[in-house]
Order: C-alpha cells, then structure tokens, then sequence
C-alpha cells in the first residue's frame, strides 16, 4: 500500500492513456443524464403547479395556450418553441469545430489538412443552407 501512495506522489506517475477517452465517456453520460433527470423534475413541478390551479378552479392565464408563446408543432407532433436561428447557430458552430480540428489535427501545416473535422464541417455547411433556405421561405410567406 505504501508504495502505491509513493508511486501517485512521485513525478513519474502517469495516468493510463486508456482512462482518458473512458473518463470523458463516463462524464458525458454524467452530464447528458443530470440535464434529462433536471429537465423532467421542472417538468413535474410544472404540472403540479397547473393541477394545483385547475382544481382550485383559478383560470389558467392565456400565455398558457400554446398558440400564444410562439410554440407550434414540430415534424414528431410535439409542441415547442420555433426558433428562426437555430439552423444558422448550430451551423456556424459546427463549421468552426470542423475547421479548428482540421487545422489542429494538421499540426498548424496549411498544406496537409487532416479529415478529422471534415464531417463537422459538412454537417455545419447543411445546417447553414438549412437556415438560409429557411430565411428565403419565411421571406416569402
């Protein structure tokens, strides 16, 4: 025991390479799993909230129809809120995460791109005709 302790304190200890890439796995299943189990709690409480109101018989204010908070239905039938930007935001990200990890993965060599940030960058390239075919059709509308 005492030489696992020396081992972790001295200068030459170094984490497996093998722990990297599971830590960030298990982090991202950590994260994504917080943001569901929050997501459904204030879900919950909301619907406790309206079944509270409605059988104390107060009237739901009309900000609560859905037609009246900009939501609409989506491909799926779900309600939620329209978001004009979205397509150009996830685009322009996208595009610039493609680009820093070609560029990164080149070694700063402009010459020899590496194709590690090429599907990222055609993906954020979608999503930018996406939102610009979006504009053109509200415009028109």
């Amino acid at each position: 025991m005492h030489s696992l302790i020396a081992d972790f304190a001295s200068d030459s200890f170094s984490i497996p390479p093998i722990l990297i890439p599971v830590l960030f796995i298990f982090g991202g299943v950590a994260v994504a799993i917080t943001a569901i189990y929050f997501h459904f709690q204030r879900q919950k409480l909301w619907h406790e909230t309206m079944r509270v109101s409605l059988e104390k018989g107060v009237p739901l204010p009309p900000t609560f129809t859905p037609d009246q908070r900009g939501i609409e239905r989506d491909c799926d039938g779900r309600w939620g809120r329209r978001r004009p930007f979205r397509d150009l935001r996830t685009g322009l990200i996208l595009v610039a995460v493609g680009l820093a990890l070609s560029f990164q993965m080149s070694g700063g060599n402009r010459i020899n791109w590496h194709s590690g940030g090429i599907i990222p960058l055609y993906i954020g390239c979608a999503f930018l005709i996406s939102a610009l075919l979006g504009a053109l059709f509200r415009r028109g509308q």
